[in-house]
């Protein structure tokens, strides 16, 4: 139904401004109106979503006629839309698709979790393709210490606010530019359980150093990290490997409490820190996911 369409829309779009064009984009990475078309849910043109995201703030019901000549009406209230093509008439479901609130897919290779867990710790096999992956990760730079376990940390919430975050960041960002990176982050044993259910926050900064700014500190290289792992009283130490949304860099100091805007734009630098050391200072609590728990 929407192949012509979304055709000529191209064109259309290619003849507003970027910044409207940017919007629309914005918007459909959040917001997605979408219609049920043999039993699987079809997102409408970025140009109507738009337009259907806007009118459903003002009114229960909303006409639309496309390039085509093909004649939409909108019920928002009975969440169906009327389809009228020359003198054919087709009535098809329609619902709004929240992404920040209906969340991302979770990652296939999961556990499965029950609807009303949020957290799940799962051990993974050694010899497994996953554990050799991350164990060979920590062991570039620290391979005198044996791996004893490696876990995977299956937290719902934080997993959906950094997807929504990467998405964000995927979007603005140039295109290509590299966002996300896995790094690293050592630990003593205490904090463990309240990373794993609630992430790295900015109250935790200032643990692992404040020398280029009050965010939380992670690291390209393992062996930096090693030094924060402090054993616990069965001589065990901890490091997770992370996925972090690094974006655009800018080198930070001491003194650094928040990210400075990008030249010319609204928005802050996504990480500081010492590129040359490679240190990343995250300010913003979404932007790691703790993946990994390594015990060595």
């Amino acid at each position: 139904m929407l192949q012509v369409q979304r055709a000529k829309e191209k064109l259309i779009l290619e003849a507003v401004g970027q910044h409207h064009r940017s919007l629309l984009t914005v918007m459909q990475s959040s917001i997605e109106w979408q219609y049920k078309k043999k039993n699987r849910w079809v997102s409408f043109t970025p140009l109507l979503n738009g337009e259907l995201e806007k009118a459903r703030k003002d009114s229960t019901t909303f006409k639309h006629v496309d390039v085509s000549g093909t004649k939409y009406n909108f019920n928002f209230a009975a969440k169906r839309v009327l389809v009228e093509k020359g003198e054919r008439q087709t009535t098809l479901e329609i619902r709004r698709f929240d992404k920040t609130k209906d969340g991302e897919p979770l990652p296939r290779h999961w556990k499965a979790m029950s609807e009303t867990e949020n957290l799940k710790l799962v051990e993974i096999r050694p010899g497994s393709v996953e554990y050799d992956n991350v164990e060979a990760h920590f062991k570039l730079t620290c391979g005198g210490y044996p791996v004893k376990k490696i876990e995977r940390i299956q937290n719902k919430s934080l997993h959906q606010l950094y997807a929504a975050k990467k998405r964000e960041m995927d979007l603005y960002n140039p295109r290509g530019h590299p966002n996300e990176q896995n790094l690293f982050h050592g630990t003593s044993s205490p904090p463990i359980p309240q990373i794993n259910e609630n992430g790295f926050n900015r109250s935790y900064c200032g643990v692992n150093g404040t020398l280029y700014g009050k965010g939380v500190y992670f690291a390209l290289n393992a062996s930096y990290s090693e030094k924060y792992a402090v054993p616990d009283a069965q001589g065990n130490k901890y490091m997770y490997r992370v996925k972090a949304l690094t974006g655009e860099f800018i080198e930070t100091n001491k003194e650094t409490n928040y990210l400075p805007n990008k030249p010319g734009s609204n928005r802050p630098y996504d990480s500081g820190g010492n590129s040359s050391r490679g240190i990343y200072v995250i300010f913003h609590d979404a932007q790691v996911y703790p993946e990994y728990l390594i015990t060595f």
